[in-house]
């Protein structure tokens, strides 16, 4: 399986739009950490410096609960 960079903005935005979406699909919608707790295992190495990680691809659908 590969890997990409992701910074943390990219993950935050990916962690909103489910949040979002799920409220006006649902009418409700898990926590911004529960959200992120599904896709922990993609992560590979937080990288502080360069404000973002290494994870596995996959990690957009692992959000989703998909």
């Amino acid at each position: 399986m590969g890997t990409e960079f992701v910074t943390n903005r990219q993950w935050d935005s990916c962690v909103s739009r489910i949040v979002n979406k799920n409220f006006k699909d649902r009418g409700h919608s898990l926590t911004r950490s529960a959200i992120s707790r599904r896709a922990n295992s993609f992560i590979v190495d937080i990288r502080d410096d360069q404000k973002g990680m290494i994870v596995k691809v996959g990690w957009k659908d692992a959000m989703k609960g998909e």
